[in-house]
C-alpha cells in the first residue's frame, strides 16, 4: 500500500503496478496513515459492462450512478469496457479496472494516472477543495492564479515571474491547481495533475488573487468585481458530472469568484509581470 497526501486530501492506492504513476506522485508521498480514500487497483482481461445509469456522456466516457447510489466512470469504445473506475456515495473506497490490453492511443500506466486525477476531483470537493484551471504560483509566499483560455500564455506569463523574481516565486501548479477554503481562508495547492508541462509542488499557499489573463499590446490591470468576475470564473471552471457534487463545488467557488479577482491585457513580456507584481506588493504590505 502506498499513501499520499495531497491538498490536505490522504489517499492509499493498493497494487498500484506502474512506475510512471509512482515518479508522478512521488513529491506528494507520506508513510502510512488512516486515509481519506482508498483506492484499489485491479489489471484483468475483460471488464463486465455493468448497466450502470448514465449520468453524462463525453466521448468514449460514460459518467454513471452504481446500484449502491455511488460514482462509475467507464471508457466503452462501442465493443468492450476498456477502463473502469467504480467509488462508492461517500467516495471513501473506489476500484479502478484496467485490462491487460493496452489502447494503441494511451497506455495503462497514463489512463490510470488520467483516472486517478478524475477521482481526485469527485473526493477534494466533499472535502472543501475544488480543482480549477491555471497557472498558479506562491509569490513571497501568497497564492496567486492566473487563468485564461488554453493557449493564452498562462504558463508564458508564470516563466517570467520565475525568470525575473526566481527567489520569491515558486510554481505550485501549472494547470489545475487545488483551491481549498479552510478556516474561513481560500488556498491554492499543488497536485501532481499539471498539464504538458507537468510543472508542480507539494505546496500550499493563501490566496491573494485570481488574474484573468487575455493578450493586448498594452500592459493594463482592471480589477473585476459582481458578474463581470464571475463570468470570468465560470468560463474557466471544471465542471463535475454529478449534480450532488456540483453543489458542494459551488461552496468553495463561490468564495473564490467574491475574492480579489484581475483582467490582464497584456504581452508577453516583464512588463507585464511588473503591472501585477506593483499591485500584489500592494496588497501584501497592507
Amino acid at each position: 500500500m502506498d499513501y499520499y497526501k495531497i491538498a490536505g486530501l490522504t489517499i492509499a492506492l493498493n497494487n498500484q503496478p506502474f512506475d510512471y504513476v509512482t515518479e508522478r506522485l512521488n513529491d506528494y508521498r507520506i508513510s502510512s496513515c488512516n486515509a481519506d480514500l482508498a483506492v484499489d487497483i485491479v489489471l484483468c482481461d475483460a471488464i463486465i459492462n455493468v448497466n450502470y445509469d448514465v449520468v453524462k456522456e463525453k466521448g468514449k466516457l460514460f459518467y454513471c450512478r452504481t446500484i449502491e447510489g455511488g460514482y462509475a466512470v467507464k471508457e466503452w469504445d462501442g465493443v468492450r469496457v476498456n477502463s473502469l473506475l467504480e467509488a462508492d456515495e461517500n467516495i471513501t473506497r473506489a476500484t479502478i479496472t484496467l485490462t491487460n490490453e493496452e489502447s494503441p492511443t494511451l497506455s495503462n500506466d497514463k489512463k490510470l494516472f488520467n483516472m486517478l486525477g478524475e477521482l481526485f476531483k469527485y473526493a477534494l470537493v466533499l472535502h472543501g477543495g475544488i480543482v480549477m484551471h491555471g497557472s498558479s504560483i506562491s509569490y513571497k509566499g501568497m497564492g496567486l492564479l492566473f487563468s485564461a483560455p488554453s493557449g493564452t500564455g498562462k504558463t508564458t506569463h508564470t516563466s517570467l515571474w520565475r525568470e525575473y523574481y526566481p527567489n520569491d516565486t515558486a510554481i505550485i501548479n501549472d494547470d489545475t491547481p487545488a483551491v481549498i477554503f479552510k478556516d474561513g481562508k481560500l488556498y491554492l495547492c499543488g497536485t501532481p495533475w499539471s498539464g504538458t508541462t507537468e510543472l508542480n509542488n507539494n505546496v500550499t499557499a493563501e490566496h491573494l488573487a485570481t488574474v484573468f489573463i487575455t493578450r493586448g499590446t498594452s500592459n493594463t490591470l482592471t480589477e473585476l468585481k459582481g458578474e463581470e468576475a464571475l463570468l470570468h470564473m465560470l468560463i474557466e471552471t471544471r465542471m463535475l458530472p454529478y449534480a450532488e457534487l456540483m453543489k458542494r463545488y459551488w461552496e468553495v467557488f463561490t468564495q473564490l469568484a467574491e475574492s480579489k479577482t484581475y483582467l490582464l491585457s497584456c504581452d508577453m513580456s516583464k512588463k507585464a509581470v511588473d503591472v501585477v507584481k506593483r499591485n500584489i506588493d500592494e496588497q501584501i504590505k497592507v
